[in-house]
């Protein structure tokens, strides 16, 4: 085991960062095990994991205010980024306060 086990993805209360849960170092070893089956105890489990998740800005790689769920299941601390292939690499052009490189357009 790399990094922490796969039942830290079930462990009551909230993780205080990413080694909370399962994290694993992926490989390519014969009958190497990256992944898992959680069954769950009935329906609506998923509906409360998903109102009760709050993650902040520290534990994602994307470059938002943090993962929270509203009643409709709709994350309300995301923001749409636009990503254009620029000189055969992928480049952030907005928002314009995260933006690499200028937005090319027309693209040539």
């Amino acid at each position: 085991m790399f990094f922490s086990h796969m039942n830290n993805l079930i462990m009551p209360g909230r993780g205080v960062n990413m080694g909370d849960g399962w994290e694993t170092k992926r490989n390519r070893t014969p009958n190497n095990r990256d992944w898992v089956i959680v069954r769950l105890a009935h329906k609506g489990i998923i509906q409360k994991a998903l109102r009760e998740t709050d993650m902040p800005p520290s534990n994602l790689i994307m470059p938002w205010e943090g993962v929270k769920f509203d009643a409709k299941g709709q994350n309300t601390k995301t923001r749409g980024i636009f990503v254009q292939t620029i000189n055969e690499a992928p480049s952030t052009v907005w928002p314009f306060d995260m933006a690499r490189t200028k937005l090319v357009w027309p693209k040539p």
